[in-house]
């Protein structure tokens, strides 16, 4: 979907508004009109970010997106960074030690069962308004298995691990194409 170029440029996007929120600066409004048109699309994505092996923070915009990718690129490294309650803030003397990862939802779709759902696929888990989502690099990382991966989906959203068979669970499989500073010019410890 994204050639080397357009991924350098998010990732150095992500990094650069997150620096910028950090350290108090008016984010650069960069002049956007000669970037490929691909980056002008709507598309769900997140952007996560690593200190050494570990998550740091992870925030998106999925089902629903109404930025395009290079503004959604911006405030989900921003969110990810300031806002996700389950990790600390990052703080600016950190970002040399930390590594950006952009996952956009190329294509999604509901399942009718658990039973349909294959771990090359992320998972997207609701039930009333509670939501866990599991992005397919993590499961692979993990080295989880189908069963685990709706578990862990259960545990996010606060739900009991098994909850992922109940018939009132909504699940959608998520199609993803991810690119981090690891492959560039950093890397995810092992």
């Amino acid at each position: 979907m994204f050639d080397d170029k357009v991924k350098k440029f998010l990732l150095l996007l992500a990094r650069t508004s997150v620096e910028s929120h950090l350290n108090n600066k008016k984010i650069s409004e960069m002049n956007f009109n000669n970037i490929p048109s691909i980056l002008k699309k709507k598309l769900p994505l997140f952007v996560t970010i690593y200190k050494g092996k570990f998550i740091k923070g992870s925030m998106g915009f999925f089902p629903v997106i109404t930025l395009p990718i290079y503004k959604a690129v911006q405030e989900a490294a921003i969110l990810a960074a300031t806002r996700d309650p389950r990790y600390p803030s990052i703080r600016s003397y950190e970002l040399s030690e930390i590594i950006f990862e952009i996952s956009i939802i190329k294509s999604f779709f509901p399942l009718n069962s658990y039973r349909e759902y294959k771990k090359e696929y992320g998972i997207f888990l609701k039930y009333e308004d509670q939501i866990g989502i599991i992005l397919p690099q993590i499961a692979k990382r993990y080295n989880w298995q189908e069963e685990g991966i709706l578990k862990e989906a259960c545990l996010k959203a606060n739900l009991p691990p098994e909850f992922y068979k109940s018939k009132n669970v909504s699940l959608t499989a998520l199609e993803v194409e991810s690119f981090s500073e690891y492959g560039f010019e950093k890397q995810i410890e092992e």
